[in-house]
């Protein structure tokens, strides 16, 4: 997305060992940077790992597991907690715990599973040549800061996958975080109940007015929401409202715009980045 901060990134391959999913990954393996930053403190986390598929193919397919993401270093554990969980949900999935207090952990055991968990797969060595693509798979994650302000955090984790095809695709996960209250936000606890077609008329003429290619009759809401310094960002995955070609399409409604819509609470929040 547009407001991508590139991060250098370490390559950690691990091509060599058939390791159980169940084996702890070795704390050497991290890769931390301090990053200064306005409210919550962050350290930069990168890995990376790969597997080829059939070790003695030498055109073998691979996994990549790749990440770079942001450990919150706090004075506040519960708050630390709080995005350490948000984030693995992201990058781990389903496997991650339900309260991640050690994010960078949980990251190389999920990347571990998945390593597993592929080189398991029942393959044709005859069928390779032909359909190597269909056998690679790749995950890169990475995380950036949108706003850090002294009461609110929003962090954007995108996920690029490649499964086999003609190509990737690619997705953003917002996340806004009252840092006061200890609160992960939803789309209710910033809008009014009842809001929704008021909030699809807006985005629409937003898209229309900005010019943005949307293959939908109206743009929806999507409770893929953050607070930025700009405004209330709306991001859409390719696919969702326009093609893939158009990528990802974030639309942002000023705050002026949308404030009559807003809880109490989000525009409490509104008016602390617009001061």
């Amino acid at each position: 997305m547009k407001y991508l901060l590139l991060l250098p990134l370490v390559f950690l391959l691990s091509c060599q060992n058939q390791d159980s999913p169940s084996v702890e990954p070795d704390d050497d393996d991290d890769v931390t940077m301090p990053v200064a930053l306005d409210s919550v403190a962050f350290e930069v986390f990168e890995f990376a790992d790969s597997a080829l598929l059939v070790q003695a193919y030498r055109n073998s397919p691979q996994v990549t597991f790749q990440v770079s993401t942001l450990v919150p270093k706090s004075g506040n554990e519960q708050l630390n907690n709080l995005i350490n969980t948000a984030l693995a949900k992201v990058i781990a999935g389903e496997e991650a715990p339900i309260s991640v207090t050690n994010l960078p952990q949980t990251i190389k055991i999920a990347s571990r599973n998945v390593l597993y968990n592929y080189r398991k797969q029942d393959v044709d060595t005859a069928d390779l040549e032909d359909m190597w693509a269909s056998y690679s798979l790749d995950h890169h994650f990475q995380t950036e800061v949108l706003l850090n302000t002294n009461n609110l955090l929003t962090l954007a984790t995108n996920h690029y996958f490649y499964t086999g095809g003609a190509h990737g695709n690619h997705y953003t996960i917002l996340h806004t975080f009252s840092t006061d209250s200890v609160q992960l936000l939803t789309f209710d606890d910033i809008f009014l109940p009842g809001q929704v077609a008021e909030l699809e008329k807006l985005l629409t003429q937003k898209a229309k007015a900005i010019g943005l290619g949307y293959q939908t009759e109206t743009v929806p809401v999507t409770e893929n929401i953050a607070f930025t310094k700009e405004g209330l960002l709306f991001d859409y995955p390719p696919y969702e409202i326009a093609s893939y070609a158009d990528g990802e399409i974030e639309i942002v409604l000023p705050y002026a715009e949308v404030s009559h819509l807003l809880t109490e609470r989000g525009e409490s929040l509104a008016l602390t980045i617009v001061k």
